[in-house]
């Protein structure tokens, strides 16, 4: 079993002259009892594939796009196994959603290569991600299982203690997709998360809250505080090393 998370770009028939361009019938990866990549941007492609991409060690990623659609709809994904049958590639559903994929459809699928990711902006849709206790080891571990490259504008899901929590891509270098196959060594930034300031806050309504409530918003700043200090000394730490 090939197990090689090259990522790769998928993309629509306006390639299909390129002969790293492949069309794929498309099922979702429930059908073959795979529902745990639904955690990540990797698919299924057949063995065969690997014999259209000559330099497997480059960072590979693939752009997907329904067969004969003339839209710009594309979306970048990692490969989690060389397993399914020849003609078919299984897809996590909800990247089938976001491409406007139906069961069965035509999926074109071209190889191509992304630069290298170093830089990472990301933001929690709820405050209680950032009061784990080490926040930027569970989204790295995430990245690492799950995801060989990001896009800025992506919403993911990242699963931890039996909780999932949405994250939203802010920004990405050194462009707006970047590949994380076999890659460490970027620098994560926390931005606030977007329910932060949809909370409202003690000091505007004094005497009208509980210490248990007061208590929390502390953690809160705190998580912010030490992520923010954090992320200051490794990059301190990396500009020394230079």
């Amino acid at each position: 079993m090939s197990t090689m998370a090259d990522s790769y770009l998928i993309k629509g028939s306006d390639d299909q002259t390129d002969h790293h361009t492949q069309s794929y019938m498309c099922f979702p990866v429930s059908e073959i009892d795979k529902t745990h990549l639904e955690a990540g941007n990797n698919i299924i492609m057949p063995v065969s594939a690997l014999g259209s991409c000559q330099i497997l060690f480059c960072r590979m990623t693939f752009r997907i796009a329904k067969s004969n659609d003339t839209s710009t709809l594309h979306y970048h994904c990692g490969v989690a196994e060389f397993t399914a049958d020849d003609g078919f590639v299984f897809f996590p559903i909800w990247m089938m959603k976001k491409l406007k994929i139906r069961e069965g459809e035509l999926v074109n699928v071209k190889s191509t290569c992304l630069p290298e990711g170093n830089y990472i902006k990301v933001q929690p849709h709820a405050t209680k991600f950032i009061t784990l206790s080490d926040p930027k080891l569970v989204l790295k571990k995430a990245f690492r299982d799950n995801f060989a490259c990001l896009t800025t504008g992506d919403n993911i899901v990242v699963n931890h203690d039996d909780n999932k929590y949405l994250i939203h891509i802010a920004e990405t270098k050194p462009s707006r997709v970047i590949s994380l196959f076999e890659n460490d060594n970027y620098e994560v930034e926390f931005a606030i998360p977007l329910d932060y300031y949809k909370q409202p806050w003690p000091d505007r309504f004094p005497g009208q809250w509980s210490g248990a409530l007061l208590q929390g918003y502390d953690t809160i700043y705190q998580s912010m505080k030490k992520l923010t200090v954090k992320e200051s000394t490794d990059a301190n730490n990396q500009q020394t090393a230079k």
